[in-house]
């Protein structure tokens, strides 16, 4: 009988896959719905699986069957019926009779199960270069995305009618790619956010934007390009987030001067975030006003219930979130 994981357990895997060496098929397949070859989930195979290949999948086991008949429940195991407008190729196969969910249904799921907010930080995570823990993995950054804005988008029109799509599709308006950190996501958030759900409304920038530099700026740094992990081009201006692993140090502070310096000479406005201004909602008002300033905008009046909306949204995205 095939096993597909599907919900939390595909994210789990997607997670978990730069990490280990699966063999997961390139090609997007799709199990075959036959009803002669499905049965209920023996408990011993899915353990044997967990054993052998997925110890870091937390209790239950998601898994898609194909109707009612074929569906168990346990502390360890959840069966969901498989949805039958669920696009072909919407699985990879990573071992005999074992598929698992691509990147792209995680995002109906999340919508469906999540918080806005946090559904869009899958997104952001999905078409980004870092993975959030799973199991007792820590983040890991610097990983090829899994997917694209443009491919969740082409995947959720054509999964119109899933359970979950309508959600998806309004959290792909704020889903972007290039992201290389969980609180680089959380920053977008917050500031990109319109003020009806607790964003400050500022217009979307670019995330890891590359610039090109100069002959003189590549003589002194070595680098022929830059990236700025915010930018907005039509304005010139750059957010630097300050990282507490990777920005501190002496040899670090030194090229993060450098860097700064060498922005600077190419006509770009630079702002610097830290950790503790994200944190902080009076420092972080600093921050907003700021490049409010810097992007001609002008400052929207503060409302009780905007700032309501906001706390919510701090709330939900700040709290035991992993941070670099």
């Amino acid at each position: 009988m095939p096993l597909i994981l599907c919900d939390i357990s595909a994210l789990e895997f997607w997670r978990a896959c730069n990490r280990r060496s699966f063999v997961v098929s390139e090609r997007p397949t799709t199990p075959r719905r036959n009803a002669a070859c499905w049965h209920k989930p023996l408990p011993s195979r899915i353990e044997e699986l967990r054993e052998k290949h997925l110890p870091f999948l937390s209790d239950p086991v998601h898994l898609y069957v194909p109707d009612a008949e074929t569906r168990c429940r346990s502390d360890r195991l959840r069966c969901h019926i498989w949805p039958e407008k669920l696009p072909r190729g919407s699985f990879a196969q990573i071992a005999d009779d074992v598929f698992v969910s691509r990147p792209e249904p995680c995002i109906i799921w999340a919508a469906r199960h999540m918080h806005f907010a946090q559904a869009v930080l899958v997104g952001l995570e999905l078409c980004g270069m870092y993975r959030l823990p799973v199991g007792n993995r820590p983040t890991t950054y610097q990983v090829p995305p899994l997917t694209s804005s443009t491919a969740l988008s082409s995947f959720v029109g054509k999964a119109s009618g899933v359970h979950g799509s309508a959600d998806a599709t309004r959290a792909l308006r704020y889903i972007v790619d290039g992201s290389e950190s969980p609180m680089e996501s959380i920053l977008f958030e917050l500031i990109s956010f319109p003020l009806r759900i607790g964003g400050r409304g500022l217009r979307r920038p670019e995330l890891n934007y590359r610039l090109k530099t100069t002959s003189a700026i590549r003589k002194a740094t070595g680098k022929s390009s830059f990236r700025c992990d915010m930018f907005w081009p039509e304005a010139g201006v750059a957010v630097e987030y300050d990282s507490n692993e990777r920005h501190t140090g002496p040899e670090n502070i030194s090229d993060d001067a450098t860097r700064r310096a060498a922005l600077m000479s190419l006509g770009i406005e630079v702002v610097t975030v830290t950790h503790r201004q994200i944190q902080n909602i009076n420092e972080f008002n600093i921050v907003v006003h700021t490049l409010e300033k810097l992007l001609g905008m002008r400052r929207q009046p503060t409302k009780k219930q905007w700032h309501e909306k906001e706390l919510e949204l701090r709330a939900t995205i700040l709290s035991n979130k992993p941070h670099r």
